[in-house]
C-alpha cells in the first residue's frame, strides 16, 4: 500500500511539473531579455467580458488610496527594520494597505496568511484603537522561518500582541470546518486580506467558503498575487464587483472586491 501510495504521489508531482513547464520555459526567455529581480509568467485578458466589474465604490476609493499611499511611510516597520524594498510603492503592497486602513478604518481585520508579518504591522499603527486584527495562518509567528523578507524568524514580537489589538489564529481556512469554527470573525470582518500559498487549491477552497457562509455585505477583500498563474481563473470567477489595483499595488497583482 505505501509503494502504491507513493507512486500516486510521484505521478501527480510528475504531472503538476510538467503543467508549469511551459511557464518555467517562458521565464527563463524573458530572464535573458529583461533586467528584474523577480520575473513570472502571467497572461493578458480581456476585462470588458468578465464577472464582477467594479461599481462607484470602488472607483471612488481609487484616488483617495493612491493619493494616501504617496503619504504613508509605514512607521512600524521602519522601526523593525524591514528590508527597503518593502517600502516600495507601486511594486509592494505595504503601503497600499496600510492606506485602505487609515481611509476605511475597518474595526475588524482579518488577514489570511501571516508569514513574518509584514502585512499585520503595515496596518496595525492605522487601525482604530477599538479594532482589532485576527491574522490566520497554518504556523504560529514565533516558528515563522524563511519567510518573506526575513531569512529566519519573524518581524513581530510578544508586545505586539499584548494589548488584544493583533491577535493570531492557527487554523487552515480552506477546511469548512476550520472556517466555521472562526466564522463569527470571518463574517464580521470589514476588510479581508488574503494571502494564501496561491497553490492553486487553497485560494479556491477559500473563496467557496466565502460563498457558502455569508459575508458582511460591506466587507472589502484584498487578494494578493492575482497575476499569478495559478490565480488568474479564481480573479477571473468571482462575479462581485472587483477592481485590479496592480498598477498602484504589488507587483504581483493586487485585486479589491465589495463583497455583496
Amino acid at each position: 500500500m505505501k509503494a502504491v501510495k507513493g507512486l500516486f504521489f510521484a505521478v501527480l508531482d510528475a504531472a503538476f511539473r510538467y503543467r508549469n513547464f511551459g511557464a518555467r520555459v517562458l521565464v527563463r526567455g524573458l530572464s535573458d531579455e529583461l533586467s528584474a529581480q523577480h520575473i513570472l509568467a502571467s497572461a493578458a485578458i480581456s476585462i470588458h467580458d468578465s464577472p464582477g466589474k467594479p461599481d462607484d465604490f470602488l472607483l471612488s476609493l481609487a484616488g483617495p488610496l493612491i493619493g494616501q499611499c504617496r503619504r504613508e511611510d509605514l512607521p512600524l516597520l521602519r522601526e523593525r527594520g524591514a528590508p527597503e524594498w518593502v517600502f516600495s510603492w507601486p511594486g509592494e503592497h505595504y503601503r497600499l494597505l496600510a492606506s485602505i486602513v487609515s481611509l476605511l478604518q475597518p474595526k475588524t481585520i482579518v488577514e489570511i496568511g501571516t508569514s513574518t508579518g509584514l502585512s499585520a504591522l503595515s496596518m496595525l499603527p492605522r487601525s482604530p484603537r477599538e479594532g482589532r486584527i485576527w491574522t490566520f495562518d497554518i504556523v504560529p509567528w514565533n516558528r515563522m522561518r524563511d519567510g518573506i523578507g526575513l531569512q529566519n524568524g519573524s518581524f513581530l514580537s510578544e508586545s505586539d500582541f499584548s494589548n488584544g489589538r493583533l491577535c493570531q489564529i492557527i487554523a487552515d481556512l480552506g477546511s469548512e470546518a476550520a472556517f466555521l469554527e472562526h466564522e463569527a470573525i470571518l463574517c464580521d470582518a470589514d476588510l479581508i486580506f488574503v494571502d494564501g500559498p496561491k497553490d492553486g487549491v487553497f485560494e479556491y477552497q477559500l473563496v467557496r467558503n466565502f460563498q457558502r457562509h455569508r459575508l458582511k455585505n460591506t466587507c472589502l477583500l484584498v487578494f494578493d498575487d492575482i497575476r499569478y498563474l495559478t490565480m488568474l481563473a479564481l480573479w477571473r470567477s468571482i462575479d462581485r464587483p472587483k477592481l485590479d489595483f496592480t498598477s498602484f499595488g504589488h507587483f504581483a497583482g493586487t485585486g479589491l472586491v465589495r463583497w455583496e
